[in-house]
Order: structure tokens, then sequence, then C-alpha cells
């Protein structure tokens, strides 16, 4: 047994009105084995970086890193150089964790003699309501390409690095990419490198904020863009992996346009433009999409609908809201 089994890596970047929240959740954890919080603060120019020092002076399983900004992927990747446990968990600033988080995460890794634990997160307001509930899946045990399945293409669990357990030597390989979308562009690699993977549903124990300064709720720059970098990279991954899967390299694309024209605030001539960039891949691939067994009805509508053009898409969207079949800003 590693001396410590969890490190807990926390980047911070002015945060402070819901730093606390977080640290504190982190530190009433039902954990019987020794964890550490590591609380990276990267180059935060509020009162963020002192708050965490304030925690770091009165508990000594909590290490306080500070550096100058580098973006999330920079402090993700700093926290990892200093963190001592065999796993590692991510937990961002704004959001906090219940009182069995690691318990549960390491229970279930030792069950199943996994290297990744995959868990849904709950996803929350600001007001702390609760923002959606989809469907329960059960807890298993999957090879790789059935967890890059399950994520990318099902996306039963998000490709988020936060609300997993996943093995530091597997981190280690794979640093985190700077720019936008760090996330999906890193999380097929670190599968890919898993022998043994749980995805489990243990969505009441991480609570994600969804907050108006995100980054999934900011108006439309070049940075986003990198979104359609990472379905590029994926792609190429497709080709060479899992060839006969090539053609569901729409529906990463088709994901990344849902993205941004649901999440991010743009003008009519952007909104055209992003919607465009998923037309011709999808009419290119629909007939297989919609004739697979294993993909939804859900996914092979969208499928459908995003080989039409954005006036279509948009007037669907809004009568489906009107009738509260989907959120306003979520699909």
């Amino acid at each position: 047994m590693f001396e410590v089994e969890i490190s807990v890596i926390v980047p911070i970047y002015n945060i402070e009105n819901y730093l606390e929240k977080c640290i504190n959740s982190l530190l009433s954890q039902n954990f019987d084995y020794k964890y550490e919080i590591i609380l990276v603060d990267d180059g935060s120019t509020d009162g963020s970086g002192a708050i965490a020092d304030k925690y770091g002076l009165e508990y000594n399983i909590i290490k306080v890193l500070h550096k100058e900004n580098g973006g999330l992927s920079s402090a993700r990747n700093y926290g990892l150089m200093h963190a001592q446990g065999k796993y590692v968990t991510f937990v961002d600033s704004d959001d906090y964790v219940s009182a069995d988080y690691l318990k549960d995460l390491y229970f279930i890794s030792m069950k199943y003699d996994a290297e990744i634990v995959l868990t849904k997160i709950c996803l929350m307001t600001e007001e702390e309501t609760q923002k959606y509930h989809k469907e329960e899946i059960e807890t298993k045990l999957i090879n790789n390409r059935e967890a890059f399945w399950q994520v990318y293409i099902q996306k039963k669990v998000s490709w988020s690095a936060c609300a997993k357990l996943i093995e530091k030597e597997i981190l280690d390989k794979h640093k985190f990419p700077d720019g936008y979308y760090e996330d999906s562009a890193s999380m097929y690699l670190f599968l890919d490198d898993a022998n043994k993977i749980v995805v489990t549903d243990l969505r009441n124990n991480y609570h994600y904020i969804r907050r108006d300064g995100s980054i999934t709720a900011s108006n439309l720059s070049e940075k986003h863009m990198r979104i359609f970098e990472v379905c590029n990279e994926i792609e190429v991954y497709l080709k060479k992996n899992y060839s006969e899967w090539e053609y569901l390299s729409a529906l990463i694309y088709q994901n990344a346009v849902l993205q941004l024209i649901t999440r991010i605030n743009m003008s009519n001539t952007e909104y055209k433009q992003i919607f465009k960039k998923t037309v011709a891949i999808s009419r290119k691939n629909l007939i297989r999409i919609i004739s697979s067994r294993k993909l939804s009805i859900k996914t092979k509508y969208y499928a459908t609908v995003l080989c039409t053009n954005p006036t279509i898409f948009r007037w669907q969207r809004n009568i489906m809201i009107k009738m509260k079949i989907i959120k306003g800003d979520w699909v």
C-alpha cells in the first residue's frame, strides 16, 4: 500500500467565493486511508491564494502550491508533479463533494482491481438546485474499448477529468494539453492505457456547479475553436485503433457543435458558421449512424437534425424547450 492512497488535486484561479465550501467538503471525508489535498493556486489575483494558505497552515493533509497563471491544464500538471498518491482525483475549486466521495470511489477501485473509476456528476446551479437527473447506470467492469464507447459515443459518463479516480501512473504518461477542452483531449488516452475500468453511478457524490463565468457559459472566442482540433485528434485515434468505428467521428463533431451552439453565447452569423462545420460529415455518415443498433434514439435524432440547417435546428429546439422535453441550456 502507498503511504498516500489518494491525491486530490484542486486547481484554483480567482474563485474566492466558492473555495472554502470546496475545501471543507474535502476535509470532511469518511475515508479510512491516508489522502492529501493539493491546492494549486494558478496565479489568482483575488483572495483565493490567501484562503488556500490559511487552510494549508491549519491542516497537515493540505499541500498548497503557488504558480504563475498558466491555465487549468498547467495547474493540474503542476499538481501531479507534487502528488504522492497511488490514485488521483481532480476536483474543480467551485464544486464540492459528499463525505463519502473518496470512500466510494476507492471501494469500487479495490473491489474490481480497477485502474480507473468513471462516474457521473450531479449538475447544479449556483442556487444549489439540481439541473437534471438522467437515467442511472449500473456499476460494472469494462475494457478500454467499451469505456471509449460509453464516454465519447453514448456519453453515459462525462469525459471531464472530475468525478474520476485514476492511477497516477497513467496520468504521468499523458500530460493535459494547453487550451480549452483539455479533458476531452486527454480522457481517451487515459482510457487506452488502462486494462480494468469501472463505470458507476455516484453522481450524488460530486456536485458540479455551472457558473455564468465558466468556459461553457461565456461568449464565443477563438479559444473555443480548440474543440475542433480535439475532434481531429480523436478522429485520427479512431482510424488507428477502431477503424470500424471511423464513421462515429461524425458524432464527435456533432457533440462539439452542440456544445458550442447550446452553451456558448454567439451572434446569429457565428451560430450558422459553427453549425455548418458538422453538416458535411453528418450527411456523409448518417445512414450508418441511424442503422446502428448500439446507438440511442436521441443520438440518431440529433445526427439527423444536424444534417439540415441552423434555422431548422433552432426552430425544433425552441419547440422542445417550450414543451419541456429538454432544458434551455443543455442538450
